[in-house]
């Protein structure tokens, strides 16, 4: 029986994804870089210095220390402004449904993000007494497809791999989820996200019904 849900944030319960790829394509843009959608993709799920480095390593030429560190600063800056704009109008349409509706079967709730700003994100959607665990950048050593944040989660929220659902946009997020031992669902399209068990095309898509039924 699945006892607990863990979800990823960006892209899944808010397109805070989208304020990261403005606030990376700004940084990027002050040193007069550009990247495409194709590093786009291979952004999402990733820490602030693995997606640094999949930027650069798109580009001719080799960046010193102080332009790396320059550009970090400059990325968090920016997304830090986004962050604090933030309301309610951010989350994704039906996930706080899809939460409460989780909540009221008796199930407990956990956050597993990269990201070093998931509880001020949840705070400003309203979300954060929802959840009973949150486990983010700040609090793990390893980035996705890592299992390192699941696994946290996992004790954290006192329950078992298999008794646990992850529910997922990118394919290290499905990745990092498997290898902890999770049943997972993945919102959106493509091959890249073919090792869940379930896909949705949106968070909207997915039924509670649906989701609990995983672990039966």
């Amino acid at each position: 029986m699945v006892r607990a849900v863990v979800f990823d944030l960006d892209g899944v319960i808010t397109d805070s994804t989208g304020y990261h790829l403005l606030s990376w394509q700004q940084a990027a843009a002050e040193k007069g870089l550009e990247f495409g959608p194709e590093i786009h993709e291979q952004l999402k799920g990733l820490t602030r210095q693995a997606s640094l480095d999949v930027i650069l390593g798109s580009q001719k030429r080799q960046f010193s220390d102080e332009e790396k560190a320059s550009i970090l600063q400059r990325k968090q800056q920016y997304y830090q402004e986004f962050v604090e704009r933030m309301t309610v109008r951010d989350m994704l349409p039906g996930a706080e449904q899809l939460l409460r509706q989780i909540k009221a079967r008796g199930r407990k709730l956990g956050v597993a993000s990269a990201s070093k700003n998931a509880s001020l994100i949840l705070e400003r959607l309203s979300l954060r007494p929802l959840f009973d665990v949150v486990v983010d950048g700040n609090q793990i050593a390893k980035s996705k497809p890592d299992p390192e944040v699941y696994s946290k989660a996992l004790d954290l929220l006192g329950v078992r791999p298999f008794e646990a659902v992850a529910v997922e946009d990118a394919a290290a997020g499905v990745a990092a989820a498997k290898a902890a031992g999770m049943w997972c669902v993945a919102v959106g399209s493509g091959e890249r996200l073919a090792g869940a068990d379930l896909i949705v095309k949106s968070i909207a898509h997915l039924s509670v019904d649906d989701l609990l039924a995983l672990g039966d």
